[in-house]
């Protein structure tokens, strides 16, 4: 178990299967084979020792929750939903509940998460249930009970400054705008003041057409707090309404009093390439560099700005696997990478890699379209038609803005494939 812990599982595997041919194997040493081959993509084996934990003890939680996310990655719901209904007969805790939902959510199942939500919530109000079930109805677009779900969990919670923002976020993309006004400042009466909450209070007086008080509010809020967060969501706010040289002149003006700040030096540079300038934007992110040689974000931001010029491939991606090397595991910078193979030309190697960055980004309606193209490109049409379908579903989702741009352009290239197909 000590190695396990290290990551050591050769020896560790060793250890638990001499445990195991000695016949003096628990539900730990089970446990733990099962979990190291899992590790190792060896899930039939895996599935074999977690069963067989389960017989010494059948209502072991962890056992049970364990199995049923195998099952889940091993496309058997049905043995899931056994293994994660035996867990919650034992025990309905929130900390069980919660995990359960997650496993489900993880696996693209969120209506049975919702059904797992909802019925701990009928049986047990507890606030951290009702913000869950809020944030899975919100993902499944079930607004109003999305709303229903955040009413419950009260302000003075651990998730009640969230579940707030998040209820007048509702509000606002069901267009009923004075409630969702009304919310957030339920929210902002509570200490401390946080630049994200001032943000998110703009961006509703923006979605309900008052886009100068939005501005006011943000400029006003600046003049207390010049927090970097707060110029970037200025910045974006001018840049929205087509008002780029404003947040140029407002981010450059900042630098001057800090010169050396790597997050208003990215901000600028971001502002540069939403202006078209994409010389300038490359050469802020060269600043940002100097300051702090690991920023990783703008490692990524030069990387692929590179590869969608076509121009010095093997620069960008020597910056994206540095940048990976810093962040491991973030979809975003593996998105870059995969996008610059595919621009190169290598869409074999592009298709694998967009594999990993959905993996690792599964909701982002960018990267999946990113791979939907690299699967057209290796004559995968029905695979690209369903990533880009799935693209469309994550666009959908209220939890952020729709990209009217990304929206119709996914929709022309299922058009294109599907007629392709037909052989029209």
């Amino acid at each position: 178990m000590v190695f396990i812990e290290r990551k050591d599982f050769t020896r560790a595997n060793k250890l638990l299967n001499e445990v195991a041919q000695a016949g003096a194997a628990d539900v730990d040493v089970w446990l733990g084979l099962a979990r190291i081959d899992e590790m190792g993509q060896l899930y039939p084996q895996s599935e074999r020792f977690y069963s067989r934990a389960l017989e010494l003890d059948p209502d072991h939680l962890e056992g049970l929750l364990s199995a049923g996310q195998l099952a889940l990655k091993l496309n058997k719901k049905s043995a899931a939903d056994a293994y994660f209904n035996r867990l919650l007969s034992v025990d309905e805790g929130s900390k069980w509940v919660a995990q359960v939902a997650f496993a489900y959510l993880g696996s693209h199942h969120a209506a049975e998460a919702a059904t797992v939500l909802d019925a701990a919530r009928r049986e047990s109000r507890q606030p951290a249930l009702s913000f869950y079930a809020g944030l899975v109805h919100e993902k499944l677009g079930q607004l109003s009970e999305a709303v229903r779900a955040y009413s419950e969990v009260d302000s003075s919670s651990e998730n009640g400054v969230e579940a707030g923002l998040r209820k007048a976020n509702v509000f606002s993309f069901l267009g009923r705008h004075a409630l969702a006004i009304a919310a957030i400042k339920e929210v902002l009466k509570r200490p401390p003041e946080l630049a994200s909450t001032r943000i998110a209070y703009a961006r509703i007086l923006e979605r309900s057409g008052d886009v100068e008080g939005a501005i006011t509010s943000l400029s006003s809020t600046l003049t207390r707090n010049a927090s970097v967060e707060l110029y970037d969501g200025l910045a974006a706010l001018y840049q929205r309404h087509g008002r780029g040289v404003e947040a140029q002149r407002m981010v450059e003006k900042a630098l001057v009093e800090r010169p050396h700040d790597e997050t208003l030096l990215y901000i600028l540079g971001a502002v540069y390439e939403r202006q078209g300038s994409i010389d300038k934007a490359l050469a802020q992110m060269r600043a940002v560099l100097v300051v702090n040689p690991d920023h990783a974000a703008a490692m990524n931001f030069m990387g692929y700005l590179l590869a969608e010029r076509g121009t010095d491939y093997l620069q960008a991606e020597h910056l994206l696997v540095r940048a990976l090397q810093i962040q491991p595991d973030t979809g975003s910078f593996m998105d870059s990478l995969g996008w610059i193979y595919y621009r190169k030309g290598d869409y074999l190697l592009a298709m694998q890699t967009l594999e990993k960055a959905v993996n690792l980004s599964p909701d982002e309606p960018q990267i999946i379209e990113h791979l939907g193209d690299a699967y057209l490109r290796n004559a995968k049409d029905q695979m690209a038609v369903r990533a880009y379908r799935r693209a469309l579903d994550a666009l959908k989702a209220p939890a952020g803005e729709i990209s009217t741009e990304l929206r119709d352009n996914l929709e022309r290239k299922i058009k294109m494939v599907s007629s392709k197909r037909a052989g029209r």
